[in-house]
Protein backbone atom coordinates (compact mmCIF):
# COMPACT_ATOMS: atom_id res chain seq x y z
CA UNK A 1 0.00 0.00 0.00
CA UNK A 2 1.30 3.42 -0.89
CA UNK A 3 0.84 5.93 1.91
CA UNK A 4 0.31 9.58 1.04
CA UNK A 5 1.94 12.58 2.63
CA UNK A 6 -1.48 13.74 3.82
CA UNK A 7 -2.32 10.38 5.43
CA UNK A 8 1.01 10.29 7.28
CA UNK A 9 0.72 13.92 8.42
CA UNK A 10 -2.81 13.37 9.70
CA UNK A 11 -1.86 10.24 11.61
CA UNK A 12 1.24 11.76 13.22
CA UNK A 13 -0.72 14.89 14.16
CA UNK A 14 -2.46 12.76 16.79
CA UNK A 15 0.85 12.48 18.66
CA UNK A 16 1.10 16.27 18.70
CA UNK A 17 -2.38 16.81 20.09
CA UNK A 18 -2.35 14.28 22.91
CA UNK A 19 -4.41 11.73 20.97
CA UNK A 20 -1.89 8.90 21.15
CA UNK A 21 -4.70 6.34 21.29
CA UNK A 22 -5.89 7.44 17.85
CA UNK A 23 -2.34 7.11 16.51
CA UNK A 24 -1.92 3.64 17.97
CA UNK A 25 -5.28 2.54 16.55
CA UNK A 26 -3.44 2.65 13.19
CA UNK A 27 -0.62 0.41 14.45
CA UNK A 28 -0.99 -3.32 13.84
CA UNK A 29 -1.29 -5.44 16.99
CA UNK A 30 1.61 -7.57 15.73
CA UNK A 31 3.79 -4.63 14.70
CA UNK A 32 7.52 -5.27 14.36
CA UNK A 33 9.02 -2.31 16.25
CA UNK A 34 12.79 -2.01 16.66
CA UNK A 35 13.98 0.75 19.01
CA UNK A 36 17.66 1.59 18.63
CA UNK A 37 20.48 2.14 19.37
CA UNK A 38 21.38 1.37 23.03
CA UNK A 39 19.44 2.77 25.99
CA UNK A 40 17.04 1.34 28.59
CA UNK A 41 13.99 1.33 26.26
CA UNK A 42 15.86 -0.05 23.24
CA UNK A 43 14.78 -3.44 22.04
CA UNK A 44 12.94 -5.46 19.46
CA UNK A 45 9.20 -5.50 20.17
CA UNK A 46 6.89 -7.82 18.25
CA UNK A 47 3.55 -6.44 19.39
CA UNK A 48 1.98 -3.06 19.96
CA UNK A 49 1.27 -3.91 23.60
CA UNK A 50 4.88 -4.95 24.24
CA UNK A 51 6.17 -1.74 22.64
CA UNK A 52 3.79 0.46 24.61
CA UNK A 53 4.58 -1.22 27.94
CA UNK A 54 8.36 -1.03 27.56
CA UNK A 55 8.61 2.45 26.03
CA UNK A 56 5.70 4.92 25.95
CA UNK A 57 4.07 3.87 29.23
CA UNK A 58 7.44 3.61 30.99
CA UNK A 59 8.59 7.05 29.86
CA UNK A 60 5.19 8.65 30.52
CA UNK A 61 5.57 7.86 34.22
CA UNK A 62 8.83 9.84 34.30
CA UNK A 63 7.51 13.20 33.09
CA UNK A 64 4.98 15.76 34.31
CA UNK A 65 1.84 15.66 32.21
CA UNK A 66 2.30 13.97 28.88
CA UNK A 67 5.18 13.57 26.49
CA UNK A 68 4.53 15.84 23.52
CA UNK A 69 5.81 14.65 20.14
CA UNK A 70 6.01 17.14 17.30
CA UNK A 71 6.53 15.98 13.74
CA UNK A 72 9.25 18.02 12.06
CA UNK A 73 9.54 16.21 8.72
CA UNK A 74 7.92 13.38 6.77
CA UNK A 75 9.37 11.83 3.62
CA UNK A 76 7.30 9.24 1.74
CA UNK A 77 8.44 6.47 -0.60
CA UNK A 78 5.81 3.88 -1.49
CA UNK A 79 4.64 2.11 1.66
CA UNK A 80 7.47 3.63 3.73
CA UNK A 81 7.74 6.96 5.52
CA UNK A 82 10.70 8.53 7.25
CA UNK A 83 9.38 10.62 10.11
CA UNK A 84 11.43 13.02 12.22
CA UNK A 85 9.97 13.91 15.60
CA UNK A 86 10.95 15.99 18.59
CA UNK A 87 9.71 15.45 22.13
CA UNK A 88 9.31 18.04 24.82
CA UNK A 89 8.42 17.46 28.44
CA UNK A 90 9.58 18.20 31.94
CA UNK A 91 10.96 15.22 33.83
CA UNK A 92 9.80 14.38 37.33
CA UNK A 93 13.07 15.84 38.63
CA UNK A 94 12.03 19.15 36.94
CA UNK A 95 14.73 18.92 34.25
CA UNK A 96 13.54 19.63 30.69
CA UNK A 97 13.40 16.49 28.56
CA UNK A 98 13.87 17.17 24.86
CA UNK A 99 14.78 14.40 22.47
CA UNK A 100 14.92 13.92 18.70
CA UNK A 101 13.70 10.81 16.91
CA UNK A 102 13.73 9.31 13.46
CA UNK A 103 11.20 6.60 12.71
CA UNK A 104 11.21 4.51 9.53
CA UNK A 105 7.61 3.40 9.23
CA UNK A 106 6.09 0.82 6.85
CA UNK A 107 2.36 0.53 6.13
CA UNK A 108 0.34 -2.44 4.91
CA UNK A 109 -3.42 -2.51 4.43
CA UNK A 110 -3.82 0.84 6.20
CA UNK A 111 -1.88 -0.15 9.34
CA UNK A 112 1.66 0.51 10.50
CA UNK A 113 3.31 -2.93 10.48
CA UNK A 114 6.99 -2.11 10.93
CA UNK A 115 8.97 0.65 12.64
CA UNK A 116 12.68 1.21 13.12
CA UNK A 117 13.06 4.01 15.65
CA UNK A 118 16.21 5.94 16.51
CA UNK A 119 16.73 8.54 19.24
CA UNK A 120 19.41 10.22 21.30
CA UNK A 121 20.44 7.40 23.63
CA UNK A 122 22.22 9.61 26.13
CA UNK A 123 19.16 11.80 26.73
CA UNK A 124 16.85 8.77 27.01
CA UNK A 125 19.21 7.07 29.47
CA UNK A 126 19.50 10.20 31.61
CA UNK A 127 15.72 10.52 31.85
CA UNK A 128 15.35 6.96 33.08
CA UNK A 129 18.36 6.88 35.38
CA UNK A 130 17.43 10.16 37.06
CA UNK A 131 13.68 9.58 37.38
CA UNK A 132 12.95 5.88 37.95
Amino acid sequence: MTVTQQQAMELFSYLETGQGDRFFDAVADDVDWLVMPTHPTAGHYTSKEEFLNHTIRRVSKLVHGSLQLKTTNILISGDWAVVELKSTAVANNNVPFTNCYCWLVRWKDGKIVQVRAYQDSFIATQLIENNE
